[in-house]
């Protein structure tokens, strides 16, 4: 498994046009003309219409993408097919112990003005067989272990609070109760197989172990994590917001341990005192093993003296 370093869930029950008063259907469902898996697959683009199936339903989801909290391209994969591939891993769009394969209330009420038909019986039939088969290679069957003491407010993905009541007990936030918030599975990595990949402006292309990682100075930064949604639970008091509704806890302090990235470039050729390379540095970008991307301003990330760290 390498990171990078650069300068529907479950099993689906038959449907039925009977089901219309289903929450994320319109009122008038029953009545909407049915398509083919075949003619669905031919609305993948903005100039025909982006269409989207889900249990039996066919959705036009054009007009949305553009809102998509998760961005248009990942949304856009789905066009012309189903959606329950997608959250059978992004299940922050399902309800959570229900026991059920029914979106989250905010999810339903945005699909409902948006359905235009159905999905042929067969076509949806045999999307409930993929589903099944699915369901039994659980891409989240190997989340690790979390403390009791967590607020969980969503468990695949992981989304838990530092637990309010113990919070001001310690400066440094204890490990097992540090806030979590994930977007996708946890990735289990071997240290033996954990490598880093430098690449970009002004370095040399290498390849860091985690042992070869260590070997480096260690430098330590106590630093405060905090969710963008913390407290947001308080704001629907006022209006109805989507997205976890987070306490007071997703925020958490630590000491982190690891190695200046600024030494970690220049092992690898970066001279920070060429003023020509200098200039043309923007930013440091980081892809994680989920795929998850980032980047901070090359000035704050090359600096001798800053807290920018490889933890």
């Amino acid at each position: 498994a390498a990171a990078s370093c650069g300068v529907a869930a479950g099993a689906l029950g038959d449907w039925s046009r009977a089901e219309s008063s289903r929450p994320w259907h319109a009122p008038s469902s029953a009545s909407l003309p049915t398509f083919s898996q075949k003619e669905v697959s031919k609305h993948t683009s903005a100039d025909v219409g982006l269409w989207v199936t889900f249990e039996g339903a066919v959705y036009d989801i054009t007009s949305f993408v553009q809102n998509h909290p998760g961005g248009v391209d990942k949304i856009s994969m789905a066009a012309g097919g189903s959606v329950e591939p997608f959250w059978a891993l992004y299940r922050q769009h399902l309800q959570q112990h229900t026991g059920k394969v029914a979106p989250k209330e905010v999810i339903a009420e945005i699909l409902s003005p948006l359905q235009v038909g159905w999905l042929d019986p067969a076509d949806a039939a045999a999307e409930a067989a993929a589903a099944k088969a699915r369901s039994k290679d659980d891409a989240y069957a190997n989340e690790p272990e979390r403390h009791p003491a967590l607020r969980m407010l969503g468990v695949t993905p992981c989304n838990a609070e530092s637990p309010a009541a113990l919070m001001a007990d310690s400066w440094v936030t204890p490990n097992e109760l540090f806030f979590v918030r994930n977007h996708h599975p946890v990735p289990r990595i071997a240290e033996a197989e954990f490598s880093l990949e430098v690449s970009g402006l002004g370095v040399e292309r290498r390849s860091f172990s985690l042992a070869e990682l260590k070997q480096l100075p260690k430098t330590e930064v106590t630093a405060t994590l905090q969710c963008g949604g913390n407290r947001r639970s308080g704001l629907n008091e006022h209006r109805k917001t989507s997205g976890n509704e987070w306490g007071v806890g997703a925020i958490s302090n630590a000491v982190w341990g690891g190695v200046r990235l600024a030494t970690v470039l220049r092992s690898c050729g970066l001279d920070l005192n060429d003023d020509g390379v200098a200039a043309q540095l923007q930013h440091v970008q980081f892809e994680g093993v989920d795929g998850t991307k980032a980047s901070v301003p090359a000035e704050k990330a090359i600096s001798l003296s800053g807290d920018v760290i490889l933890a």
